[in-house]
């Protein structure tokens, strides 16, 4: 019997699982794995849950807005967003122009004005693995950037956060994608 279940990940917050948890039980007696075992499942023996990309898109963003949409407002949104607070020196002639640029650069790779799926030029995937790389290697916010405004440093607990999102939203949806290429090929 296939079940598709939802786990719990180092927030607490859910990560719903596409790959189906196989249940061996029978009778009373239960042979469920480790991983069952933490397991909150939402299908019956009888029936399989196979999540929508909607469905996918909600959880993936739950998560987002409860713990990494705080983490990325505070130091992304200037330049990745449309809540933009420009700084004193932008008056500056020369500077606006380069401000105005950087951030018109900054909203085409990948613009966080509204929740996930975000906007920008990747897939929902590219997009949440560039955040992933970024952060690891620490690109972002740029140096420059970082040089006149020290708060929008990201930690090492919300970087270890925004990782852990990175790693769930991306098992996720690569789970969605093998199915569907799975189920492609039937």
């Amino acid at each position: 019997m296939k079940r598709f279940c939802r786990i719990s990940g180092s927030t607490g917050a859910g990560v719903l699982l596409l790959s189906p948890a196989v249940s061996l039980g029978h009778g009373k007696e239960s042979h469920h794995g480790p991983m069952e075992e933490r397991a909150a499942v939402h299908a019956s023996h009888d029936q399989a849950i196979e999540p929508s990309m909607h469905e996918i898109h909600h959880e993936i963003n739950r998560k987002y807005r409860a713990t990494i949409k705080p983490i990325l407002t505070k130091s992304c949104a200037n330049c990745h967003a449309s809540e933009t607070q420009f700084p004193w020196y932008y008056s500056v002639p020369g500077i606006k122009q380069l401000i105005d640029r950087d951030i018109s650069e900054a909203k085409r790779h990948l613009d966080l004005s509204h929740d996930f799926p975000f906007g920008g030029h990747g897939s929902h995937a590219e997009d949440i693995k560039a955040i992933g790389e970024a952060v690891t290697k620490r690109s972002m916010p740029p140096w420059s950037y970082r040089l006149m405004h020290p708060e929008s440093e990201i930690g090492p607990e919300a970087e270890k956060e925004i990782l852990t999102w990175v790693k769930e939203s991306l098992f996720v949806i690569g789970r969605l994608s093998e199915r569907k290429s799975h189920h492609d090929e039937r």
